[in-house]
């Protein structure tokens, strides 16, 4: 699915309280004390999850013979290198309706939080290491939910560091032969539009780069279309990720050697403590 799928929604505007309908469940508090730092989780239509099945998924996704360690009937682990990943299996919805929240209104998923309501069970998957390198973890991590996926009858994803839940033949379609030339943002992240003070002009805020140690971005009353809008933060969001460097206050950007866009630190429209990337598109 393309930019063009993404288009304002004014049902989802931000409202000063944007992070309050996504707060963390005990399951994610608890794992992420742990170190954790790539986390999501799948979500069952049946609650079963039967540990040879995904450690013959696993070994398929990694290229290599994986044996899961069982350290309770629902807590399995793999090491992978300097890298551990971690799946604990609970026969019950994720609460508080959070993740249905997350899959309400996203445009990779029309309906999806109603898909999302169906689940009896979920999948946490954690994976956690000494080094700070964050991408990679979030990356095995993904390929772990890809194993979880294809050993068990699943509906989709929620990534709660990027507030979003993606259906299963969108997250194994959109992650499959990750690389950093192609990262899959819209697994990880939310690009959530905002209405302009215009009917001409719109706006989007993320959720999700704080997850790479990346500022978030917002844009207000752009007249760009939102599918260009979308592409260029996309881009800009994707750098950053990869590339590791920072963009400065009152530092230019663009897409060529003529274009030059200032982006500035200003306060959150969807939380004024947060300071963000303000990219100023015209």
């Amino acid at each position: 699915m393309s930019a063009d799928d993404w288009k304002e929604d004014d049902d989802l505007e931000a409202d000063g309280n944007g992070d309050e309908e996504f707060e963390d469940s005990a399951d994610t508090e608890q794992i992420a004390a742990q170190g954790g730092v790539g986390l999501c989780m799948v979500l069952l239509r049946q609650p079963t999850l039967d540990p040879a099945i995904l450690a013959s998924e696993l070994s398929k996704e990694f290229d290599r013979e994986i044996e899961l360690e069982v350290a309770d009937d629902n807590i399995f682990s793999c090491e992978l290198g300097d890298l551990n990943l971690f799946f604990m299996a609970l026969e019950v919805p994720i609460p508080n309706q959070e993740a249905e929240h997350a899959a309400d209104g996203y445009f990779l998923w029309d309906d999806g939080a109603q898909a999302v309501a169906e689940h009896q069970g979920h999948v946490i998957v954690t994976c956690v290491g000494q080094d700070d390198d964050v991408l990679e973890k979030v990356v095995v991590a993904a390929r772990g939910a890809r194993a979880v996926l294809q050993a068990s009858d699943s509906i989709g994803v929620y990534w709660g560091n990027g507030m979003i839940a993606n259906n299963a033949e969108t997250f194994l379609t959109m992650s499959e032969g990750l690389s950093d030339d192609a990262l899959p943002l819209y697994l990880w992240m939310r690009f959530q539009p905002l209405p302009g003070d215009t009917e001409e002009t719109v706006g989007l805020y993320t959720l999700g780069l704080e997850q790479f140690d990346v500022r978030e971005i917002e844009v207000q009353n752009c007249s760009w279309t939102p599918s260009d809008m979308l592409e260029f933060v996309f881009n800009v969001a994707h750098y950053l990720i990869v590339s590791g460097r920072t963009i400065a206050d009152g530092d230019t950007i663009g897409g060529d050697a003529d274009q030059r866009i200032t982006v500035s630190y200003e306060p959150s429209v969807v939380d004024p403590e947060r300071t963000v990337h303000r990219i100023h598109l015209p």
